[in-house]
């Protein structure tokens, strides 16, 4: 019922995957661990065993992210009159302390880009616009994968993402660099489609029409494809000492928008975050980078005369 609800107030599909996954873990503790096959029996010492236990196999942030989904299950209890009060009402969910996120530099990005020229033609054109998007337009990459054939702009410098987080449209542009690259792509999917069209389903047909980026059999791509292209560019061009993700890229382009000149309302606005303090993790290396490149200039060290 709780899913129900969520899928009634237009949530995320993945967002509700993930809910139901999370509450599968939590139910399952209390069932096996704490004895409670009801949830006006769960007591807040249950809850306490359970971020217990939590903090016991993993990290920090991923704790928080189940209990903050415990505890939007139990509030709904409440407003529903299952339960009188959350169990969860007087525990505090601790918030992770930001992890200083290293993204690409230029050159690890270039020499990716560079391998999307030297691969197979199709495939290496896709990629290559598929790249230049998430540099240009940091799209999270269940955005990248729902775009569009129709969300691209005549001239390829716009798209419109749809159905953002939380449901909301944003537009983001494109440079020259992406405009180029975005339009070959665009020529030859045409077709690249054309071809596989006679062996795909009606239902196929239909989906592999109206979505942007596509696979090598024709059908839409899908985030697990976009990721396992990205971690074989990044293996194959040697980079190292950072995740080789999409969301590596969006802070890539939050921080390179930034150097660049971009005001942070600017930044926050084309990575659809709500608050500023997001948009702060993602560029809070500029200033420690920036730091260290300009301590040879007042190292309190090289001051001694040792």
């Amino acid at each position: 019922m709780f899913l129900l609800a969520c899928t009634a107030e237009d949530l995320q599909p993945a967002t509700i995957k993930d809910y139901d996954q999370k509450l599968r873990d939590l139910v399952y503790f209390l069932q096996t661990v704490c004895s409670v096959g009801d949830v006006r029996d769960v007591t807040p010492t249950d809850v306490r065993l359970y971020k217990t236990a939590l903090d016991a196999r993993m990290k920090p942030i991923s704790a928080s992210c189940y209990l903050r989904v415990a505890r939007r299950w139990f509030n709904w209890h409440e407003a529903e009159g299952t339960i009188p009060q959350s169990p969860m009402h007087s525990i505090r969910v601790p918030k992770p302390k930001n992890k200083l996120v290293v993204p690409f530099n230029d050159s690890q990005v270039e020499d990716m880009v560079a391998l999307c020229d030297a691969g197979s033609p199709w495939p290496g054109m896709r990629n290559k616009a598929l790249l230049l998007v998430l540099v240009d337009g940091g799209p999270r990459l269940r955005e990248l994968t729902d775009m569009g054939l129709d969300d691209v702009s005549a001239r390829a410098d716009r798209i419109t993402i749809r159905r953002g987080k939380n449901n909301e449209s944003r537009v983001i542009g494109l440079g020259k660099n992406a405009q180029k690259a975005l339009l070959r792509y665009v020529l030859s999917r045409e077709e690249h489609l054309e071809f596989h069209l006679g062996k795909l389903s009606r239902h196929e047909r239909e989906r592999s029409l109206s979505y942007l980026w596509l696979n090598m059999n024709g059908l839409p791509l899908r985030p697990q494809g976009v990721a396992s292209m990205i971690k074989r560019l990044g293996q194959r061009a040697h980079v190292e000492g950072v995740r080789c993700s999409a969301h590596t890229f969006r802070h890539y382009c939050g921080t390179k928008a930034m150097r660049n000149g971009a005001r942070q309302r600017e930044v926050r606005d084309m990575l659809g975050h709500k608050r500023d303090d997001m948009t702060n993790i993602y560029t809070a290396t500029i200033g420690s980078e920036d730091a260290a490149e300009r301590h040879r200039l007042w190292s309190p060290g090289d001051s001694l005369r040792v």
